[in-house]
């Protein structure tokens, strides 16, 4: 099972919100909201519930603006990248001041310090660790870039690893852009790849004012015409502009944590948090290092009767009078004649009784016999010249049993059960009375032992 097709069986569908989006057009070109002219559309409350933590992430390559877009809507501080190198070591947690919703600043990707895999999967625990039930959207801080190239793509892919289903309630922001529609519209068609266009993302971008020197900020701020005609805008248009992209998105999405375990590296957990290493399939079967060669029989003992078959017989000698007659007291009959009982000869044992004697049936062989085969201690089988077929199942790469930890072996997707499923599948043991119960400690599929009763 792939992770996308686990993503899919949990996420929900929700009903649809209207908002506007951006689109590409026939004519291959992107429609940005910011060129709506529409900041002034009314903002639906934005509020958690006693049973759900809403959080808005914060995803994008380093020094893409994460931090400082975290920091225009929270007015907290987040310490934003310089671009040269990132200033976000790990994820961290702001509260929105003006909604009860989170926002979480996050690593950057393509950053020399970690894969951009391992940045996803830092981020996901986190959320976990916080207790975050939904997310109400993304915001993807971008880099502006017209094509649809191979960077764009493996970050697109990297924020449907989140939850497939979320990309009605992204946001993709490009970082100083005078032209989002066309900076855009590269990241747009890579998102259009895990969306359509109806439930794609929507698209802006700005510069910030207080970005620029004194001297700038100075003669922008006497003529306004100037400044929007750059795209540049306040810290407080930056927030109210967010706030109104965030109003059009659906409802939030659940992030359904849930367990799975891999059957070949047995790692049990969400399969967004499964490590990227596993074992390399297909199995060796081999021999415990510890096993040795011995002459053993391949069959067990079995009981036989050293008779050919069981026969009639008289339980007891005939006696009585010589002129009346000799007879069995057992029946009454006359001597040689028909045994009254059928009992084996070698033993007198009745026809359904196991045998007087054991033997070996693969060689006929008495117990205390030497062995007819050679075979390895461990499980009994036949030493072959050749290809052997072995006991235990390993992995050809990192000689580790199958089923154990991979520890960095091979780099592949995991072959997946659903846990939930699984343990409903497996057979329960039946209730006895509490005298006749014993707690014992069990491994069921590889899983930490639970506690069971079992009669003994």
């Amino acid at each position: 099972m792939s992770l996308l097709q686990a993503g899919n069986r949990r996420s929900k569908r929700f009903r649809n919100v209207k908002f506007i989006r951006s689109a590409i057009s026939s004519a291959g070109h992107v429609r940005a909201d910011h060129d709506r002219g529409d900041e002034n559309v009314e903002l639906q409350p934005l509020a958690n519930t006693a049973r759900r933590h809403v959080a808005v992430v914060c995803l994008g390559q380093t020094g893409a603006g994460k931090s400082s877009t975290v920091n225009r809507v929270t007015l907290q501080h987040a310490e934003p990248s310089d671009g040269f190198e990132r200033k976000t070591q790990f994820c961290q947690m702001f509260h929105d001041v003006e909604s009860d919703w989170s926002w979480v600043d996050t690593m950057g990707w393509q950053d020399d310090d970690c894969e951009d895999a391992e940045s996803m999967e830092q981020l996901l625990r986190f959320l976990r660790q916080e207790k975050v039930s939904h997310v109400g959207a993304v915001i993807w801080n971008v880099i502006p870039n017209v094509r649809k190239d191979a960077t764009v793509t493996r970050h697109a892919a990297l924020v449907n690893s989140l939850v497939p289903s979320v990309w009605s309630n992204v946001i993709v922001v490009c970082k100083q852009a005078m032209n989002p529609n066309r900076d855009g519209a590269g990241v747009l068609r890579a998102a259009l790849q895990y969306c359509g266009e109806d439930n794609g993302p929507q698209i802006t971008g700005y510069r910030f004012l207080s970005d620029l020197d004194e001297e700038q900020r100075l003669r922008l701020e006497m003529d306004e015409g100037a400044r929007r005609s750059f795209n540049i805008k306040t810290d407080a248009e930056v927030r109210q502009h967010l706030r109104t992209l965030l109003a059009r998105c659906s409802e939030p999405i659940s992030l359904s944590f849930c367990d799975y375990r891999c059957t070949d590296c047995g790692v049990v957990d969400d399969p967004r948090l499964m490590p990227l290493f596993c074992h390399l399939p297909p199995p060796r079967a081999v021999h415990p290092p510890g096993a040795s060669i011995a002459q053993l029989h391949p069959e067990k003992l079995e009981k036989y009767h050293s008779s050919e078959r069981a026969e009639y017989i008289h339980e007891r000698e005939p006696h009585g009078f010589v002129l009346l007659g000799k007879r069995h007291p057992c029946c009454g009959r006359r001597p040689r004649t028909r045994g009254c009982v059928l009992k084996w000869a070698c033993c007198s044992g009745k026809p359904e009784d196991p045998g007087c004697r054991e033997r070996f049936p693969c060689c006929s062989g008495e117990p205390g016999e030497d062995g007819c085969q050679l075979s390895y201690d461990c499980c009994g089988a036949a030493v072959n010249e050749g290809v052997d077929s072995g006991c235990e199942l390993t992995c050809r790469k990192c000689d580790r049993p199958w089923g154990s930890p991979a520890d960095g072996c091979f780099r592949r997707s995991h072959n997946l059960v659903d846990v939930e499923e699984e343990e409903e599948k497996s057979p329960k043991l039946e209730q006895t009375d509490v005298s006749e119960k014993k707690v014992v400690d069990v491994f069921l599929f590889g899983v930490p032992p639970l506690v069971i009763s079992k009669p003994f």
